[in-house]
């Protein structure tokens, strides 16, 4: 039995005294805790599991967590009765270069004496956990310190690891030992999935024997099947399945395919003459349409040349009269050039002459006819242009007439070359036609020599769906001599193979019959071990069983009082799933059925039963304190009372301590001893027996 007696704590998360370290004492009955958030109620918590356990409460969480802010070192010492000695256990946290450590020592305290009976977290570890029962951690955590936000704990494990916690409470190591040792037996002989074990790999052995005996006697089965077919392959020509059938059929079906295609190439060779000569005798149709044709238009093209012709003449006067207009225009401008000096000169004298008449008499009158007779010459020799420009004109005029004359005769060049154009191409179709004439002949020369080939007896009438039937059938015929020529060499090299494996494998019977007693011997090892295994197990999960009932009488005994008889009856099954009655409903329903706040009613429930069914009347040695931290902050004041009072009237039965940590002050109602704490440091104590301030 272990019973807490004081706490001192420095430099441990929020904990600090007014003047100096940490301190609080522990007395029996409910010891209330309340403080806003923040105050360092939780740390009083885990600074006992620490000083007990070595380690933190959260798995996530690390040593230097448990560092108050600013300090590199934290001191635990935790006081507590057992079997009527009293201990302290002293553990240590420091962080240093090398990262964060621990150190603990475990004392016996006789007479103001210290006396020193463990050192190493180790060995203080081992002390205390035998004081406790042998509890540790886990178990611990999982039923003598109960926080709100970890009610679902024990609901929320797998089946295995909730058995090994129930199993290490219930002080049944030695089972789950025993049984270890059996599986490893069991798996050493029965294997893994991955790892098959002794007796797999000798059924595996057995089986592959019983296989190849199988495989032994299918062979010496297919050696006779092989022996028959050889025999068939190799029999006479009468034997339809037999090589030399098919060669035979080969033979027959080649001469007399041999025979229809000879008619296929006469019967070719006759369209392809008699298809020739249509088209070269439609040729030479279309050659002499071609020259009738051009020897048509050769006599419209000569006829022309005749008719152009006769505008010769009318050509070479046209030539003639153009040359003397040409000649006339150059006279009129030599004229015209030579008049124009006599004009000016007639004039200037004339209008000299004038006023000289004028001013001085008749005297030079005769300057002024001079000027006259001058400019008169120049008059007439442009008279005489213009007469032979008119004379060019009537000339030119003549010419158009004759042109158009000559215009045609100069077209016979046009029809000249057209005309030797056509000789030529007369002359090429006729090559063509005396080609072609003899290709006709030669046509009907090799259409005459033509012979008709026999057809086979069998085919009185040739049709290409008649040679394509027997090109068909001898192709097959073909490929299946192909197919028994392969068939007969790979029978005979089988022949070979299955020999040499029954020669191999002679005695399969006697190694199958010892391979035999082999399996049976390990199967009736296995199924005593699986047995021994299945009798401890029963034994075991026996046990773990009855705390299921156990655990569900104790909800319907709490839940009543916590839900103010709204809900009075629990079902727990074998999972650790919780059903509770809902009389509204008229059925029993699922823990995620209900609101927040009833589900932690429920938890909590089953929490304490699951604590009050194995703690104090399972085990012998037993902590005789237990934390509950916030489990009520789901709550209503009604309800806490309820708990509280519970608490007052049940747990004081198996538990001396009950520490209750809230931030309500209503809880404290019911408490033996209120701490009121703040910003870590304990602000009052108070008790049934009076007041103490600090």
């Amino acid at each position: 039995m272990v019973k807490l007696t004081y706490l001192e704590a420095s430099g441990f998360k929020h904990l600090r005294g007014s003047q100096g370290s940490f301190r609080i004492d522990f007395s029996e009955g409910i010891i209330g805790i309340r403080g806003p958030n923040e105050s360092g109620k939780t740390s009083v918590m885990e600074a006992v599991f620490f000083s007990l356990f070595g380690r933190t409460m959260e798995t996530e969480s690390k040593l230097e967590d448990y560092l108050a802010y600013g300090r590199t070192k934290a001191l635990l010492r935790l006081g507590f009765e057992s079997e009527g000695e009293e201990y302290e256990v002293v553990r240590t946290i420091e962080r240093g270069a090398r990262g964060t450590r621990s150190t603990a020592r475990l004392f016996k305290l006789k007479e103001n004496r210290r006396e020193l009976i463990a050192s190493g977290k180790m060995a203080v570890d081992a002390e205390i956990s035998n004081m406790l029962g042998g509890m540790g951690p886990e178990e611990a955590r999982s039923t003598i310190f109960v926080m709100q936000k970890d009610l679902a704990r024990i609901k929320e494990k797998t089946r295995k690891d909730r058995r090994e916690l129930i199993d290490k409470i219930m002080m049944r190591e030695s089972f789950d030992k025993a049984i270890e040792e059996l599986n490893e037996e069991r798996k050493r002989l029965e294997g893994a999935v991955k790892t098959p074990g002794e007796l797999r790999r000798a059924r595996e052995e057995l089986e592959r024997l019983k296989a190849k005996l199988t495989e032994y006697k299918n062979r010496k089965k297919e050696l006779d099947e092989v022996i028959l077919k050889i025999q068939a392959l190799k029999g006479p020509e009468e034997e339809e399945s037999s090589i030399a059938h098919a060669e035979s059929m080969v033979k027959r079906l080649n001469s007399k395919l041999t025979a229809l295609r000879k008619f296929q190439e006469y019967v070719n060779m006759k369209q392809q003459f008699e298809t020739e000569l249509r088209s070269s005798s439609k040729r030479l149709e279309t050659i002499d349409h071609r020259i009738e044709e051009k020897r048509r238009r050769l006599s419209e093209i000569r006829g022309e040349i005749e008719l152009r012709r006769k505008f010769k003449d009318a050509s070479l006067k046209l030539q003639k009269i153009k040359e003397l207009a040409d000649s006339k225009e150059r006279e009129a401008q030599n004229s015209e050039r030579k008049a124009r000096p006599f004009e000016f000169l007639g004039i200037i004298v004339s209008l000299v002459g004038i006023p000289l008449i004028i001013m001085l008499g008749i005297k030079y009158l005769a300057v002024l006819s001079i000027g006259l007779v001058i400019a008169l010459y120049g008059v007439q020799l442009h008279a005489r242009a213009g007469q032979l420009r008119k004379e060019r004109a009537d000339l030119l005029e003549e010419a158009r007439e004759l042109g158009t004359a000559a215009e045609k005769y100069r077209e016979i060049n046009k029809f000249l070359e057209e005309e030797e154009r056509i000789d030529r191409e007369i002359e090429q179709l006729e090559q063509e036609r005396s080609t072609l004439v003899e290709e006709i002949d030669g046509i009907r020369t090799s259409l005459e020599s033509l012979l008709e080939p026999e057809l086979p007896p069998d085919v009185p009438e040739f049709s290409p769906a008649i040679l394509k039937e027997i090109e068909i059938e001898f192709r097959r015929w073909t490929q299946e001599l192909g197919n028994r020529k392969g068939q007969l060499k790979q029978l005979e090299d089988r022949l070979v193979s299955i020999r040499e494996y029954l020669e191999r494998n002679a005695g399969i019977e006697e190694k199958i019959e010892e391979q035999q007693k082999k399996v049976k011997e390990l199967e009736r090892k296995l199924n005593t071990v699986k047995y021994a295994i299945k009798l401890l197990e029963e034994s075991a999960e026996t046990s773990r069983k009855a705390v299921i009932p156990a655990v569900s009488e104790g909800m319907s005994t709490i839940l009543p009082v916590i839900t103010l008889n709204r809900y009075l009856a629990v079902a727990v099954n074998e999972g650790y799933d919780v059903f509770v009655y809902d009389s509204s409903a008229g059925e029993y329903k699922e823990l995620r059925s209900f609101s927040g706040g009833t589900q932690d009613q429920i938890l909590l429930s089953m929490r304490l039963a699951f604590t009050l069914s194995l703690v104090p009347s399972v085990r012998g040695a037993h902590p005789e304190f237990l934390f509950l931290d916030e489990v009520l902050a789901s709550s209503d004041s009604e309800r806490r009372e309820k708990i509280m009072e519970l608490m007052a009237r049940n747990l004081k039965k198996s538990f001396k301590q009950v520490i209750v940590i809230s931030h309500q002050e209503d809880v404290l109602r019911y408490a033996d001893t209120k701490v009121e704490m703040r910003d870590g440091v304990v602000e009052r104590i108070s008790s049934s027996w009076g007041d103490e301030a600090i």
